[in-house]
Order: structure tokens, then C-alpha cells, then sequence
């Protein structure tokens, strides 16, 4: 049995990796444990393709929960466990550094609006540089074009929305014109020349002068 816990390297992800290992050699089974905090390969192998979660939000699970939960496991997959096979249980880390919240999103697209959506987070390198250029589009573009961005460390929501329109890694762009239709899309960072390009084809017109760079 593979587990894999999911978390961005805080010292509760670091509680709950130690809590989760006890548990392991206290069960008697074997299996191997390791800790992923890449937040792409997160999202590839967890968040965008969980098959269990344990935990819950704002806090480490305990020992005997992770305890009954790994020997329910055992006990409910022993008869069709294959070694071929790999069983992935994923602790997520729902904290203030993880998808702790499940505030509500807007419609995305908006009804009736050039959308233009960036799924990333708040603490990735290159969404923070794209942070001063999505804030100068949402003022030169206000009323024109809806500019949302979904951060998928802070949002359950955010998350599901990435997961069902297929985001492999962050940031990722995507462009939907009047009527709902995607029609572009573009992963990592992103130049305002190249957005304020795909803007116009989709005959977004700036309300406000540009700001000066």
C-alpha cells in the first residue's frame, strides 16, 4: 500500500506525515508513506484526482482516526487488493495554507460577459507576477470583461471548478467570449500584451486609459 500525503510543507502537514507513519507501524501493515508538496503534482495526483481524502478542515487528524481509517481500508479492500495495483490515500492539509474554505464562486463564465478566468494561487511564484497586471486589466476592462481569479490553495470551490475543466498545473488562462464558449486557453505566465491580444479578438474594448508601465 502506497499513502501519500498532500500539503505545502507547514508544520501541521509535518504532524500529520509523523501521525500518519505511527499509525502505519502500529497497524502492522506495510506500506510506504510519502510526503508530496509540489503543488502541480498535487494537483495532478491529488487534488484534481482524489480517490480518498481524510481530514478535515483547520486541523490534523489524530492518530486513531488515521488509525481505523487506514485498518477500514485494509479490511474492505483485502479480498480484491492487487499488488499491480496502486492504492492512493491522500491525507489533504486543509489549513490556512491549503484549501480550507469553501467560499462560493460567481458563475464562471459571467452570463453575458467576456470571461477571463486564471486558476492559480496566491503563493505561486509566477501567479504572483501576473498579480499587477491582472489588477491594471480589471480597472482598464471594468464592465467590459469579467476578470476572475480562483485560487485553488484558498477554495474548495476553486478547486472542483479546475478539476472539471481539466487544469494540469498553474497558472492556467482561460478565455471565454460572450456566449460562454472557451476559446482560449493557456497555461503559465502570461505577458498583458499577449492577454490584452486575446481580449480585442474577442472585441473587448478598455473602458479606461491603459496604465503606464
Amino acid at each position: 500500500m502506497n499513502i501519500k500525503v498532500l500539503g505545502p510543507g507547514c508544520p501541521k502537514c509535518k504532524q500529520t506525515e509523523e501521525i500518519v507513519r505511527q499509525a502505519v507501524a502500529e497497524s502492522g501493515e506495510e506500506a510506504a508513506v510519502e510526503k508530496v508538496t509540489n503543488l502541480n503534482e498535487i494537483i495532478g495526483c491529488g487534488l484534481m484526482g482524489t480517490l480518498t481524502a481524510v481530514g478535515c478542515a483547520g486541523k490534523v487528524s489524530r492518530k486513531d482516526e488515521v488509525l481505523a481509517w487506514l485498518k477500514y481500508q485494509i479490511t474492505m479492500n483485502k479480498e480484491t487488493l492487487d499488488m499491480r495495483k496502486f492504492l492512493l490515500v491522500v491525507l489533504l492539509m486543509m489549513l490556512m495554507t491549503g484549501v480550507g474554505f469553501a467560499e462560493p464562486l460567481p458563475p464562471v463564465p459571467t452570463p453575458g460577459m467576456v470571461t477571463m478566468v486564471e486558476v492559480g494561487a496566491n503563493r505561486c511564484i509566477p501567479c504572483k507576477m501576473m498579480a499587477p497586471i491582472i489588477a491594471e486589466l480589471k480597472k482598464e476592462y471594468a464592465g467590459t470583461v469579467s476578470i476572475l481569479f480562483l485560487d485553488v490553495w484558498e477554495n474548495q470551490e476553486a478547486v472542483g471548478f479546475a478539476r472539471k475543466a481539466g487544469v494540469r498545473g498553474i497558472p492556467t488562462q482561460i478565455y471565454y467570449d460572450k456566449q460562454g464558449k472557451e476559446i482560449n486557453r493557456h497555461m503559465g505566465y502570461m505577458d498583458k500584451p499577449s492577454i490584452v491580444e486575446i481580449l480585442t479578438k474577442l472585441g473587448a474594448k478598455p473602458t479606461t486609459p491603459k496604465q503606464k508601465n
